[in-house]
This record gives structure tokens, sequence and C-alpha cells, in this order.
């Protein structure tokens, strides 16, 4: 797993040795390393309430160099805005790294504005979104396949 350049001359790698809570240096690490050896799929995150989760998201969205456009969908949408904002900004700035990155572009979308949210990530940016979200553009892209429209969604 290599993480992007961090802005004021130290690496990501020792920032979270410092920073972070052990267990979530495990879950950056064990999802980091299933990412790698899994390219085509996706990785959940689910730890106990107060372990953390958010900050092994935001590491993962954010810090990763090989993953340039991240999904990250929660099951209801009181987290998409929380998530939208922690990763974004507000994690950054609590945990005093705000100066160390150039946060890439995170926008929450509805399946009305996916392309929208798209255009504004293009190829590096966290897409954010909940469960519902995503089942409804698979239904919506099922009935246009269905009515032989030939349309697509392309991730």
């Amino acid at each position: 797993m290599k993480f992007i350049k961090h802005l004021n001359g130290k690496t990501w790698k020792a920032v979270i040795d410092v920073k972070w809570w052990p267990n979530q240096k495990k879950a950056v690490e064990v999802a980091g390393d299933y990412l790698d050896a899994k390219k085509d799929q996706q990785a959940m995150i689910r730890m106990p309430t107060g372990t953390g989760k958010t900050v092994v998201i935001a590491t993962l969205a954010q810090l990763l160099e090989d993953y340039q456009r991240v999904l990250v969908v929660a099951p209801w949408e009181n987290l998409v805005g929380q998530l939208e904002r922690e990763i974004s900004a507000k994690l950054w700035t609590k945990l005093g790294e705000s100066t160390s990155l150039a946060t890439r572009p995170t926008m929450v979308f509805t399946p009305v504005g996916l392309n929208a949210a798209l255009k504004k990530v293009q190829q590096a940016g966290v897409l954010v979104c909940t469960n519902q979200t995503l089942q409804a553009l698979r239904k919506n892209n099922a009935a246009s396949n269905d009515c032989g429209s030939g349309r697509r969604s392309h991730w």
C-alpha cells in the first residue's frame, strides 16, 4: 500500500504511526492489503461504534496513491453528510494535518446528481452516497437496459 506524498516533509506512514489508534492502523493496513491484492474489488469497513471508522475511511479515501477515485457508501443519509465533511476537511483539521495534503474533491450524490458528481471529482476524488442511492441507480440502469435503450452507467 502506497500513500500519497505528505506536503510537510514527513511520510503518511510516520504520521499514522503516531496519531492513529492501534485498531485504526490495523484496519487501514488490512483494508489496504486487501485492496492491493484484489484490485477489482471493494472493501467494507465494519468496526464497533466509537472505534474510529471515519479515520480509517478517510485515510483510505484520501491517502492511498493507487486509488484516485473512491466510492464511500453509508447506510443512512445523515452519515453521508458527516462523512463528506470529515473526509474532505474536518478530520484533517482535527488531526493537525490540514496543510499536509491537498484533499481530493469530495461530493455527496443522489441518483439524479451522479453525472454532476462525476464531473466534479473527475479522475481523482471521493464520491459519497447511501445504499439506497446505489439501489436506485442499479434499478434505473436495469430499467434502461430492459427498454432496449442500450444506455449503461459507467463509473
